[in-house]
């Protein structure tokens, strides 16, 4: 049987983690301030994988599109051509 996706992303977990030590927080007795010394720095952690995430979409959707022509520059129709010497 296959694992779904949603258990294996670092996210859900940390998600789930945090919300299990609030949980568990509350109901030792603990106060909101400690518990957020706890869960504050793992919602950090999703935070930043989500910024991760689009950082590599991004650099996906990057990878797929043509590079720009940089410097060239189309020669001027206008201009007078070079004539070939013998």
């Amino acid at each position: 049987m296959e694992t779904p996706p949603i258990l294996q992303s670092k996210k859900f977990l940390a998600s789930a983690l945090a919300a299990l030590i609030s949980f568990l927080g509350i109901r030792e007795g603990f106060t909101s301030e400690q518990i957020a010394l706890v869960v504050g720095p793992l919602m950090g952690f999703v935070a930043m994988q989500g910024v991760a995430d689009i950082g590599k979409e991004r650099a996906k959707v990057e990878a797929t599109q043509p590079k720009p022509l940089g410097d060239f520059k189309f020669p001027d129709p206008a201009a007078p051509q070079p004539t070939e010497e013998a």
